[in-house]
């Protein structure tokens, strides 16, 4: 049923005036007007904060045309469905003929929003400021009583506003706008199947829906979930689209800026995008239920391609500690391997940076341990900006801490100096020397990583950072980390002997690069082929006739 405004005689010139003025610095500011209906559609306070700015800022834009098609990428929960809620009221107060097609993955979805919407046009708050009985600009707002339904309702100037979803026909409708909140599940980010049908029909499909392909508007709104997804492709393949990227956490080098002159506002990395509603520890908490992948897409939207690029996120592997019986416990596809911390011998990598400037490289030191077959431990960290009288006594902590048989020290300008002075304090530091790109670098140890040789110690508080740069090496902002994996490979696969080595001889001394379970069951291994050749040998289709024949069969 349409609203029914009725005329209050009691009001007075200037309450209307005043009303009339609301109404006006309302229709002219999104922040305004959503802080205004904030509480009509949700039960909780309204947490201000830049990034809810940024989104005003941007959707303002696209309502006047100065940018017309946007991509935003916002982690999950920082109100993004109920600014696009709130913006599409908003819109009307802006042009009430506008038509409006607002899609998710699922109907349900979409219907709860435009339900959200109508709830907002109907209250007393709106139609006392944008009603028939206080006109703004000529511009009532005024359901139809003929199409007010919870996926479809219009205004009495023609203007609608239709829930659809994926998958789902548009009956014919086009749209001046065409809003997309969240067009994938975030579980579709293992199913291939489901996503590539969003992306077919964003494509196919919900392009085609615009009234005016020269004038219409297209937002699409979400969470990254994979590096396919349909943000994915927008960004690969439509370089007509604005791209809005609100990472949780700041990367310097993946700064924002957008056409109407908006910057990211963060300056030091690491910085929060949501302090307010989203804490440090508030975030670690998702990153050890979300995981390396799912917190890169979701909350860095900065999903880890599926294969990896230098390093194969699926090559992952690692150890744990057994403390009373002094083992390495190995997680391998065969089951668990043990082995003897005394059967190991222990390196360091150390790739050094000389500033104390958040924004600076960092200053990573890696702890390996070796198994006589050659697979790689990583079970120790640091990473941090030091000073370099700083550096060095962290090199000799460490070295009391664990014994190494030597450290091999990036060798770059003044990192020489920071080998002579520990080795001046009786550290065994050498010189790591490398003509090659970091790319290049990488090669032994992404073939190492492949062969399922290394390991990192499960569940160190460091792994999740380790893990977010490796695995997007060398797309991640920084390369640290990544330089003393490859500085580690390259180490144990050019070692003469174990704890001894030579960094003016670097070629490759390794005869067996299989993975561990690979050896120590070797024999199981032949077993197991043996008898799966026989199982095959057994189920080899037998001619009918020739069994007959020898079986005494025939006439």
């Amino acid at each position: 049923m349409p609203v029914q405004t009725v005329h209050d005689n009691r009001k007075s010139q200037a309450d209307h005036i005043l009303l009339a003025v609301d109404a006006e610095e309302c229709r002219r500011s999104l922040k305004r007007f959503k802080r205004a209906v904030w509480h009509i559609i949700e039960p909780a306070d309204y947490v201000d904060g830049w990034c809810q700015d940024a989104l005003d800022e941007h959707l303002e834009a696209v309502a006047r045309g100065d940018i017309r098609k946007l991509v935003i990428n916002i982690p999950p929960r920082h109100t993004k469905s109920t600014e696009l809620v709130i913006w599409r009221a908003w819109l009307w107060t802006q042009d009430p003929q506008a038509q409006i097609l607002a899609a998710s993955y699922a109907l349900s979805l979409s219907i709860r929003d435009n339900l959200k919407v109508r709830r907002i046009l109907e209250d007393p708050w709106f139609v006392e400021r944008y009603g028939k009985e206080l006109q703004v600009r000529d511009a009532a707002i005024e359901l139809a009583a003929d199409n007010n339904q919870k996926m479809m309702f219009e205004n009495t100037r023609r203007g609608f506003q239709k829930a659809v979803s994926v998958g789902s026909g548009t009956t014919g409708n086009g749209g001046d706008f065409l809003i997309i909140d969240d067009l994938h599940n975030a579980t579709e980010a293992h199913r291939d199947a489901d996503r590539e049908n969003a992306v077919t029909w964003f494509r196919e499909v919900w392009t085609n829906r615009q009234n005016n392909q020269e004038t219409g508007r297209s937002v699409v709104v979400g969470q990254r979930i994979h590096d396919a997804d349909v943000c994915g492709y927008i960004l690969k393949e439509r370089p007509d689209y604005e791209h809005l990227n609100l990472p949780a956490e700041y990367e310097p080098t993946r700064t924002c800026f957008t056409s109407i002159g908006w910057r990211d506002p963060r300056a030091t990395e690491g910085e929060l995008l949501w302090p307010e509603r989203f804490s440090a520890a508030t975030l670690d908490g998702l990153k050890r239920d979300l995981g390396l992948t799912g917190y890169a897409a979701q909350y860095q939207q900065s999903p880890v391609p599926p294969g990896g690029s230098v390093y194969n996120i699926n090559n992952a592997r690692y150890f744990t500690i057994d403390e009373p019986t002094q083992s390495y416990i190995l997680e391998t596809p065969r089951g668990p391997k043990t082995v003897l911390m005394s059967d190991c011998w222990k390196f360091c990598t150390v790739d050094p940076a000389i500033s104390e400037k958040q924004s600076a490289d960092f200053f990573v030191m890696a702890a390996y341990a070796v198994t006589p077959w050659r697979d790689v431990l990583l079970f120790d960290l640091v990473r941090d900006h030091f000073t370099l009288p700083e550096q060095e006594e962290q090199i000799v902590l460490w070295q009391q801490k664990y014994g190494f048989s030597f450290w091999a020290v990036e060798s770059v300008a003044f990192q020489l100096g920071l080998i002579q002075i520990a080795v001046a304090r009786g550290i065994p530091c050498q010189p790591f020397k490398t003509t090659a790109d970091k790319v290049a670098k990488s090669s032994t140890a992404s073939v190492w990583d492949a062969n399922g040789k290394m390991y990192s110690r499960k569940d160190a508080p460091w792994l999740f950072e380790y893990e977010r740069e490796i695995y997007r090496f060398p797309r991640a902002p920084k390369d640290d980390q990544a330089d003393t994996k490859a500085m580690g490979a390259i180490v144990v696969c050019s070692a003469i002997a174990p704890g001894i080595w030579n960094p003016d001889d670097t070629t490759n001394k390794v005869d067996d690069n299989r993975a561990i379970e690979s050896i120590l069951d070797a024999e199981q291994i032949a077993i197991e082929e043996a008898e799966k050749a026989e199982q095959a040998k057994a189920t080899v289709e037998v001619d009918p006739f020739a069994w007959m024949e020898s079986h005494g069969g025939g006439d």
